[in-house]
This record gives C-alpha cells, sequence and structure tokens, in this order.
C-alpha cells in the first residue's frame, strides 16, 4: 500500500487535529480489499468495525418490508458504519461493492487506544 493511501488527510474526517496522532490511528487500520459484490456490512448485523475507502466504489442500500432501497454510491475519502459503532447499535444497511476497492477497517476501541498513547 503506498504511503498517500494512508494519508489522514483524504478522508474529510480526518481532516482537523493532531497530524501525528491521525498518521498514528490511519497506519494501525487494517487494509482490506473487495471484488465487486462483495458486501461489506450486513444490515441487522452488530456494528463492530467502521471502514475508510481508500479505492472503488461502494453502494449503501436498506431493505425494508421486502423492498431494497439504495441510499447512496459512495467512493474514496469516504467513511462507513462509524455511527453504529459510536452508538452501539446494529447496522441499519448493507453497503456492497460496486467496483473493486480497498478499505481501511478500524473499530473505536483502537482509535480511542492510539490517542491515549500519543
Amino acid at each position: 500500500m503506498s504511503v498517500m493511501s494512508r494519508d489522514p488527510s483524504r478522508f474529510d474526517v480526518l481532516s482537523e487535529g493532531d497530524e501525528e496522532q491521525l498518521c498514528s490511528i490511519v497506519a494501525s487500520l487494517e487494509q482490506r480489499k473487495y471484488a465487486e459484490e462483495e458486501v461489506l456490512f450486513t444490515q441487522g448485523d452488530g456494528a463492530t468495525t467502521f471502514a475508510l475507502v481508500n479505492g472503488g466504489q461502494f453502494e449503501i442500500v436498506r431493505t425494508d418490508d421486502a423492498v431494497q432501497r439504495s441510499w447512496a454510491l459512495v467512493g474514496p475519502g469516504s467513511i462507513l458504519g462509524e455511527m453504529g459503532v459510536l452508538r452501539q447499535r446494529p447496522r441499519v444497511a448493507t453497503v456492497i461493492c460496486r467496483q473493486p476497492g480497498e478499505v481501511l477497517l478500524g473499530d473505536i476501541m483502537l482509535a480511542y487506544q492510539t490517542c491515549a498513547r500519543e
């Protein structure tokens, strides 16, 4: 993975704050590649991780009363799944890879632990 792809300024959610601390957090995230149609998160599952989209496109879809609706199509720089992690609630939507991509996965405890070390 290139150094550029782990630059915290690429992600709006990490655009402000102590640069060393943010770089440390981003460096501790797990890199994962996704193929087209592969599911990143499933509606109703427990939310234990969030993802920073580093490449590709991901669709956010929600199913209610057996009807699937597309909420959004997101790409690099987006963050996914953070609200479920922060609120400790089940996923409210499914995230499906639409163009092969890469995400950086983490959990809120990892971020807290990294910040506490600095």
